[in-house]
């Protein structure tokens, strides 16, 4: 079984699939250069998660951190997206015991003022 991370706009499942391999090497190798060390026990906030890719990506280069997914998926052109479609990308790619219950945002720390319509959806 694979990961479902959807289709990009403007292009076919292969070309998304060729995209994200070029992502990852690039994404892995920019956060490759931050001040962190792969041990660290960092807390993550992907902010418009989608499916999780880069959710993904940050729990298999940081394997101690606490990841943050956050997607409303209420934009038109994720309309085959869902909660639990990424929760199951995450379950495939074995990030699931890193899993914790549904939160508001709040509970991130931002001003409530700041907040308006968004709910955080999950966190592995």
């Amino acid at each position: 079984m694979f990961a479902d991370f959807g289709t990009y706009h403007h292009t076919t499942i292969r070309g998304s699939e060729k995209a994200r391999a070029r992502f990852k090497v690039l994404f892995t190798e920019a956060i490759a250069d931050l001040p962190f060390s792969r041990d660290d026990k960092l807390k993550i906030l992907d902010i418009g998660c989608g499916l999780g890719f880069l959710s993904c990506t940050c729990a298999e280069y940081y394997p101690h951190a606490m990841i943050t997914g956050f997607d409303t998926f209420e934009h038109a052109s994720l309309k085959n997206s869902s909660l639990a479609k990424a929760k199951n990308n995450v379950k495939i790619l074995g990030f699931s015991e890193r899993e914790v219950s549904e939160a508001e945002l709040l509970s991130v720390g931002l001003p409530q003022r700041e907040i308006r319509s968004f709910r955080l959806k999950s966190r592995f």
